[in-house]
């Protein structure tokens, strides 16, 4: 659930509900922010980068559920940049348990993400 916010004060109404709040008066500016630290990231996010892209890729499949990330064999092209369990966001390392309806959030070529959602979303 997204929320869009003219009244900043009401941000905390929604949290408890896990809706993802955007503020349009804060957005910008936060964007430019991030684009000035770290121009290559947000090209990627915003979608400027040709044939890259960054997806969100539920885990659904029984048998990648409980293992690690290791034993997922990515490939090299591929990088994960967080994972989703709950309301929690957990650093990516190589021996963390995988979890049925763990969100893993991966940045790479769209061809190899688009097999690696066939992989695990089964």
């Amino acid at each position: 659930m997204i929320v869009q916010l003219d009244d900043r004060s009401q941000y905390d109404r929604f949290k408890p509900f896990g809706a993802s709040v955007v503020v349009p008066s804060t957005a910008m500016i936060s964007l430019l922010d991030h684009y000035v630290r770290s121009p290559s990231a947000v090209s990627l996010l915003l979608g400027m980068e040709e044939e890259q892209d960054i997806v969100d890729l539920e885990i659904r499949k029984i048998g990648l559920a409980e293992s690690t990330l290791q034993a997922l064999e990515l490939p090299e092209d591929v990088l994960i940049i967080s994972i989703h369990r709950g309301r929690d966001v957990l650093v990516p390392h190589d021996h963390l348990e995988i979890r049925e309806d763990d969100i893993l959030t991966l940045a790479g070529p769209e061809k190899t993400l688009d097999e690696l959602a066939l992989r695990f979303e089964g």
